[in-house]
């Protein structure tokens, strides 16, 4: 059994979900660990990631690609690569005002702002997503699927309890530590990256509006471990926790989460299958 199977049992929490109940008992139980850890100056904050399929490694897109595992410098010039394209395609057909620019001024600020944009706009990047909340993740596990193995597997919810040092913002005060001042495609570390979201015109801003529906969050490992999937990551396993969300109890679950305005339309915004379109070709151009 692996280290973050064995963090649930040792919790005493139960490891399957057969219900929205299940996973608020779970939030509860981290939030409770998340106070206890602050008193003994250990703090830590509970991130969540749901997946269709109970045994998938916490891999991103870039490295399931077998052409890139094994040769990281390709790998991450095919990242840049990619969001250079989906920057020239989203200003050429939607507009300067599509993207974030808040940041430009920083360091590496536009490095970032399109890196988050590029994943959601289902580029292939080295990032993976994580959010605090519960309710977007155990939607994505449970999503309905064409697939009909996919629609019957078990799917798999995950917690992240993130060291409080792993998880960068953007802080002025009282000193500047911000995630801007480092280079994404150097970190000599992981982090947790907590992405400051404007709501000013968010609607034309298409894939941030999706980060802010989702509460989107992103974990980008340090260079030398970007092509290990974090749960092989023994400085990181240890805060992992995974959940099974048997096959049969997705139908209901998803009811449930519909019931509270959590569905596709929400969580991805408006989809025209034009633009998605423009985002394949630059997967398939690219990312081969």
């Amino acid at each position: 059994m692996d280290v973050y199977d064995e963090n649930v049992l040792r919790f005493g929490l139960k490891p399957d979900i057969e219900s929205i109940k299940d996973v608020e008992v779970i939030h509860d139980t981290m939030v409770q660990l998340e106070f206890k850890a602050a008193l003994g100056d250990l703090y830590s904050m509970p991130h969540y990631r749901g997946e269709q399929k109970f045994g998938w490694d916490l891999a991103t897109n870039l490295f399931r690609i077998k052409s890139f595992q094994g040769d990281k410098p390709k790998a991450m010039q095919a990242v840049k690569d990619g969001v250079t394209e989906f920057e020239k395609v989203i200003r050429s057909n939607f507009g300067d005002g599509a993207l974030r620019n808040i940041f430009d001024n920083e360091k590496h600020g536009k490095d970032w702002d399109l890196l988050f944009q590029a994943q959601h706009a289902s580029i292939k990047t080295c990032l993976l997503d994580w959010s605090p909340t519960i309710y977007a993740p155990l939607y994505f596990c449970t999503e309905e699927s064409k697939d009909e193995d996919t629609e019957k597997s078990d799917a798999q919810f995950w917690v992240y309890m993130v060291p409080f040092a792993k998880i960068k913002s953007h802080n002025e005060f009282p000193v500047k530590d911000s995630f801007y001042e480092q280079d994404p495609y150097a970190l000599k570390e992981g982090y947790m990256i907590n992405v400051s979201i404007f709501l000013d015109d968010l609607s034309k801003r298409a894939y941030e509006t999706r980060m802010y529906h989702q509460k989107g969050r992103f974990y980008l490992s340090g260079y030398d471990s970007a092509e290990i999937a974090m749960n092989k990551q023994s400085e990181v396993a240890q805060y992992l926790y995974r959940f099974r969300v048997p096959g049969k109890y997705k139908a209901s679950i998803r009811a449930e989460l519909k019931e509270r305005g959590i569905n596709r339309e929400y969580l991805y915004g408006p989809e025209n299958p034009n633009h998605q379109a423009l985002m394949d070709a630059i997967n398939n151009r690219i990312f081969i």
